[in-house]
């Protein structure tokens, strides 16, 4: 009886880690995310998704830029935060982060 209560906990002790590795994971990806978001935001990197605005014809070396006539469409508040498990803070806290810096406008 003691060894299936051991080999129990050893199991959930397992499962738990594997829960862990995917979350540190994903946590990587939303960080690298954030980075490159707050990259674009400060004009750093280029990227393609600015290319729409972009009204100069690049073989003729005009670099004049149109700005958007509206701000950009409202991102979702990320889930209510109640305890800090069910969403776990450190995604809330790069939804929450991610939300605002892509309505910063």
């Amino acid at each position: 009886m003691l060894w299936r209560l051991v080999n129990q906990q050893a199991k959930q002790i397992a499962e738990l880690q594997d829960e862990i590795a995917l979350q540190d994971e994903e946590d990587a990806k939303l960080k690298k995310q954030v980075k490159d978001l707050r990259a674009q935001v400060a004009g750093t990197k280029p990227h393609a998704s600015f290319a729409p605005y972009d009204t100069g014809n690049p073989y003729e070396g005009n670099t004049t830029t149109a700005k958007p006539s509206q701000l950009s469409a409202k991102i979702p508040d990320p889930p209510i935060l109640t305890d800090g498990k069910d969403p776990p803070y450190k995604h809330w806290d790069f939804q929450m982060n991610n939300k605002l810096i892509g309505n910063a406008d």
